[in-house]
């Protein structure tokens, strides 16, 4: 996963951006901390969508470290999975 996506994933989980002054707020704010404009039900709306997109893709990303942390190595070729475990060889001398 990229982190930049990951990043933005993880931003608009912590607030939520005024489209006037591009300023960030609370994600329970009724208005912009940065010009101090109401939120409109539209925009409410549109961050409310775009915090879910966040969320299920925060939850892609721990989902694929779980499975890097049992050992499991993901091959993602054109959006698909496939997973086979990775083994280790010690070797003692």
């Amino acid at each position: 996963m990229e982190r930049r996506r990951l990043s933005r994933a993880e931003r608009l989980l912590e607030g939520r951006p005024c489209s006037r002054c591009s300023a960030w707020s609370e994600p329970a704010a009724t208005h912009c901390a940065g010009c101090r404009r109401r939120f409109t039900a539209a925009e409410d709306a549109t961050w409310r969508s775009a915090a879910g997109s966040a969320s299920a893709t925060i939850g892609e990303a721990e989902e694929v470290l779980a499975d890097l942390a049992r050992g499991v190595l993901l091959e993602r070729i054109g959006g698909r999975g496939t997973e086979r475990t990775m083994s280790m060889t010690v070797s003692r001398g």
